[in-house]
């Protein structure tokens, strides 16, 4: 069977229902969508959707605590708005739906064909390529920029508004945010292990299991600088690193 071509989108799955939300990431797996989240909860997709960049949410409607609708009100004001699709088994929420502007409303159960014709949608409107990985980073020093060989680069840390790179022995201030650090750096390289940090994994010197699951990474810079890796993201860095 021919392999699906692979989508360079993040889609998050948000619904209560266990089974159908674990349907609905083995479809869009199966169009070769290369990251896919899933939560039970809407307060937990916005808690993620702060945390990281997606290009799509599936979202149901009706759920304990926050509704679909509620949460896509909260999902329009954020400076990055991910495309909303509404999946759920009730018609007559769609006209609702659209004038919050949600990019698509499907019915359970999901159609293959139909979920093909709304990824590959949302795959023309992101533009589909991502940016080629960064070789060199321009980051500041002082009142001048200079290019940083990625290379380099032990991990990356959020501060305020921006994120910071650690070399062996400096740091250095970028202009991206650490989703976008992230995006540019190449994925397959540096991981997410922290809402506030990625990390090159050609630099980790040590894994230790830490408290409830976490992990702490020992880098090779100059300080053997300790890195967190959190509950939620240990289960993918192991899957990552084959351990």
């Amino acid at each position: 069977m021919e392999e699906p071509a692979r989508l360079n989108l993040k889609a998050l799955v948000v619904d209560d229902d266990e089974i159908s939300r674990k349907e609905l990431v083995r479809l869009i797996t199966r169009q070769g969508v290369h990251c896919v989240d899933e939560t039970a909860t809407a307060a937990q997709a916005l808690s993620l959707l702060v945390e990281r960049s997606y290009d799509v949410v599936f979202l149901d409607i009706q759920m304990p605590g926050l509704t679909g609708m509620e949460a896509i009100r909260v999902i329009n004001r954020m400076p990055s708005r991910p495309h909303v699709v509404f999946v759920t088994a009730y018609p007559h929420y769609a006209v609702e739906a659209f004038e919050e502007a949600a990019f698509d409303y499907l019915l359970k159960p999901v159609s293959e064909e139909r979920l093909v014709r709304t990824l590959e949608r949302i795959a023309r409107r992101t533009g589909m390529e991502a940016p080629a990985p960064l070789d060199r980073l321009p980051v500041e020093v002082g009142d001048r920029v200079i290019l940083l060989d990625v290379s380099e680069i032990r991990y990356a840390v959020a501060r305020d508004d921006y994120a910071y790179v650690t070399t062996y022995d400096a740091t250095y201030r970028t202009s991206y945010t650490l989703g976008e650090l992230h995006r540019r750096l190449g994925p397959s390289r540096f991981l997410r292990v922290h809402r506030s940090f990625l990390v090159n994994i050609d630099h980790i010197l040590e894994i230790h299991p830490y408290f409830k699951g976490t992990l702490i990474l020992r880098m090779d810079d100059k300080g053997r600088t300790e890195i967190p890796v959190s509950r939620r993201e240990a289960p993918r860095f192991r899957m990552l690193l084959g351990w």
